[in-house]
């Protein structure tokens, strides 16, 4: 069993937000290791396809902890497989209003 194919079984099993979190922010961490050229990956285009979509999931259904998962979901896409990738703006977009939801007082909604 390969490192992602683990890390995946701990999001899909995990009992609160903060312990998925947690696993995400360990791939993260290897992620941000990689771009600085540090240390290259164990995970394959597949695992971070899951990453990504799993992240950016979450990031929908999740407000309080949307602006958390859409940021995991754009650091793990550069990494991931192509079908993904090609999504990439449109999880900018996401992002961009999980951002302004929080940015926007509640009080002042319509």
């Amino acid at each position: 069993i390969s490192l992602g194919d683990l890390q995946r079984k701990m999001i899909q099993s995990s009992v609160s937000v903060e312990e998925a979190i947690g696993v995400f922010q360990e791939i993260d961490n290897a992620v941000k290791k990689a771009r600085t050229g540090k240390d290259g990956t164990s995970y394959s285009a597949g695992d971070f396809a899951w990453f990504t979509v799993e992240a950016h999931n979450r990031g929908v259904l999740d407000e309080k902890h949307a602006k958390t998962f859409h940021t995991f979901a754009l650091n793990f896409a550069d990494f991931s497989t192509k079908e993904v990738r090609c999504y990439k703006q449109q999880m900018m977009n996401a992002f961009t209003k999980s951002v302004q939801k929080l940015d926007f007082p509640k009080s002042m909604s319509v």
